[in-house]
């Protein structure tokens, strides 16, 4: 006969609901990165062509680091989901990997909120100037909003993900050892 699984606990509900969450955050996040960073170029374009700025040729660099810095984002937030709904079932497995990505993820939302902290402190050059007379007056809290709603998700899951009821659900999934065929 096979035994009834376990009960799956709130916490570990509430916890793949909230990386669930956080992975739309994570998505919401990247196009608001790619919108800000095209938005900059313009505001780049505006300064070189009124000649308050020297034309330089960041192009390559910029699409390459704010598309690839999105790809990874996105990627993140598949990841999230799968392992959402790994620790769902109870893989014990996919709770570990899931600490692991969420510490990772966790530094990436914190940096993001610090630079938009930092960017409205900033003294002001030309670039950013014009960006800050282009983007609308709800940008940047809403941006800075959004950051820490990921950051405030994403810790809760992986807390209650360590609680104790969590620990006894996925312990509970933990294979059993196979008898010794030698009998020994």
């Amino acid at each position: 006969m096979t035994q009834p699984s376990p009960v799956r606990p709130i916490t570990v509900t509430v916890s793949a609901c909230l990386l669930s969450g956080a992975a739309i955050l994570t998505v919401l996040d990247a196009a608001s990165s790619l919108w800000n960073y095209y938005m900059w170029v313009d505001a780049y374009e505006n300064a070189v062509a009124d000649g308050a700025v020297a034309s330089e040729s960041f192009e390559g660099f910029g699409i390459l680091s704010n598309h690839g810095f999105a790809v990874l984002q996105v990627a993140a937030a598949c990841a999230m989901i799968v392992l959402a709904r790994s620790n769902w079932r109870g893989r014990n497995s996919a709770r570990t990997k899931t600490w692991w990505l969420g510490g990772v993820m966790l530094c990436c939302p914190t940096i993001d909120a610090a630079g938009s902290i930092a960017f409205r402190s900033a003294p002001r050059d030309p670039i950013q100037q014009r960006l800050q007379h282009m983007l609308p007056s709800w940008w940047a809290p809403t941006r800075l909003v959004l950051v820490l709603l990921l950051l405030i998700a994403l810790a809760l899951a992986l807390v209650l993900l360590a609680l104790p009821s969590a620990n006894r659900f996925f312990r509970a999934f933990a294979p059993t050892p196979l008898p010794n065929p030698s009998g020994a």
